[in-house]
């Protein structure tokens, strides 16, 4: 499995034989949101993020 941050990686990827792709959008999101409920101590929902990122 290869971690991807562009579409164009994961295209790229799966046409060189690459079987699974991966990207870091939920993990990047996620550990900002983990800080952001640390100092404001409010829980935002990343799912929405999450999706506007793999669209975008």
């Amino acid at each position: 499995m290869r971690v991807l941050h562009r579409a164009s990686q994961r295209v790229f990827s799966r046409t060189a034989g690459v079987g699974q792709t991966a990207d870091s959008f939920g993990i990047v999101v996620d550990q900002g949101a983990e800080w952001f409920t640390l100092w404001c101590g409010i829980q935002p929902d990343t799912a929405p993020r999450i999706a506007a990122l793999r669209v975008a």
